[in-house]
């Protein structure tokens, strides 16, 4: 759904429900604000029947970075899994796993992203697990 208020800005708002997994029903919803475009990025994805992935990277001077970290944090988070045995429960503690993972993602877009790109983001993203919720964060971006 797109809402236009009368500043012209646009928010769209997501939303949903039914699912089977640890999140039955999740929303988000951003506004562009004064930028020409959304610079945000958003990731709402179940990994493993057992763990959902949720995550918002706000953009800095450009979209590219939060859309670059809101591609590679699912796989990531995938691979995560992998490497504890699959499709199998996630690990009961996801912090240390979850702080590595955002580190290293960190890491890699200073040294291989694109100069061209003269941009970055902040990052919150949420881990759930039957036993956890893990929020973490990267800049000033807060969640509660």
């Amino acid at each position: 759904m797109r809402v236009a208020s009368s500043c012209d800005d646009v928010k769209t708002t997501v939303a949903r429900t039914a699912q089977s997994g640890v999140v039955s029903a999740w929303s988000h919803s951003g506004l562009r604000g004064w930028r020409q475009h959304m610079e945000d990025a958003v990731v709402a994805e179940q990994i493993a029947p057992a763990l959902s992935c949720f995550a918002v990277f706000d953009g800095h001077g450009g979209d590219h970075c939060a859309r670059w970290a809101a591609r590679e944090l699912p796989q990531r988070c995938r691979t995560l899994l992998a490497g504890q045995g699959g499709d199998g429960p996630p690990p009961n503690d996801v912090r240390k796993p979850l702080a590595e993972l955002l580190l290293e993602m960190d890491k890699e877009l200073k040294t291989h992203g694109r100069p061209s790109w003269h941009c970055g983001a902040t990052a919150v993203v949420l881990i759930v697990t039957p036993e956890s919720i893990c929020l973490a964060n990267l800049g000033d971006s807060r969640a509660v």
